[in-house]
């Protein structure tokens, strides 16, 4: 799966698919509040800076961004753009899906989802492929089919349908 002359294609595989998910689905709540405060993208390069560590890579996280909203009145979305992806399955993006309960004073968590927009390609064609795909807090591992582009917000759309189905 990785290549032994890209030292960095672990990390950017560990992060995306390994490291973060273990993160949300572990502390949903703290994840949360951290990702939800204005300091959320120093966080994000102290979860990159963790991972590294834990790969022993020296990969610079160039490109990791954080983007907040919310999917709908219950549900709020936090989108990790990944360094560019250098090999398959690699993810352009990952999203964390908090279903949120206001009634509290701090926002409280009640259930996590984790989905990627995995790079791909088609093994007849050799073009560029996007794959929807989500982790469970079992470490199951879901691919629901492609997207037509690498789009922020079409990953939203396929999300969004996930998560009110």
């Amino acid at each position: 799966m990785f290549s032994k002359n890209k030292p960095q294609d672990k990390i950017r595989y560990y992060f995306a698919h390994i490291y973060l998910p273990r993160m949300l689905f572990e502390f949903p709540q703290k994840m949360y509040e951290n990702l939800a405060n204005q300091k959320g993208n120093d966080f994000l390069l102290y979860l990159w800076n963790n991972a590294a560590k834990e790969t022993a890579s020296k990969t610079p996280p160039s490109g990791l961004k954080l983007f907040g909203e919310k999917l709908d009145p219950t549900h709020g979305i936090f989108i990790v753009q990944m360094p560019k992806p250098q090999v398959v399955p690699e993810a352009f993006y990952g999203a964390a899906v908090f279903g949120i309960e206001y009634f509290t004073a701090v926002p409280k968590v009640v259930t996590v989802q984790y989905f990627t927009l995995e790079h791909g390609q088609n093994p007849y064609e050799r073009s560029e492929e996007y794959h929807f795909c989500e982790w469970s807090t079992l470490k199951e591992h879901t691919n629901y089919g492609r997207l037509s582009q690498n789009n922020m917000r079409i990953f939203i759309q396929a999300i969004s349908s996930k998560v009110k189905s």
